[in-house]
């Protein structure tokens, strides 16, 4: 059986920025439904939907979460936390 890990994030007062959250996921159904769900919270994302993609996305702003697709289909999302 695999170890389960969990943590507790506190909540920040702050306003919503462009790119607050990061999705990476390369089904663009799925990736859309999480996007409008952020939204709805009060929160910005960009989606991506290639690991690639994501590097060059932090290029640039770097996001204040990353919502991460395990299995992409350039890489692992294992391999691109790794990298970023």
């Amino acid at each position: 059986m695999a170890p389960t890990r969990s943590f507790t994030l506190p909540i920040a007062d702050v306003p919503a920025e462009v790119g607050d959250v990061l999705i990476v996921e390369d089904d663009v159904v799925f990736g859309r439904l999480l996007e409008v769900e952020l939204e709805a919270r009060g929160l910005t994302a960009r989606r991506v939907e290639t690991g690639a993609a994501a590097l060059g996305a932090v290029l640039g702003t770097v996001p204040r979460a990353l919502m991460l697709d395990l299995m992409l289909p350039d890489t692992t999302g294992g391999d691109l936390l790794r990298d970023l």
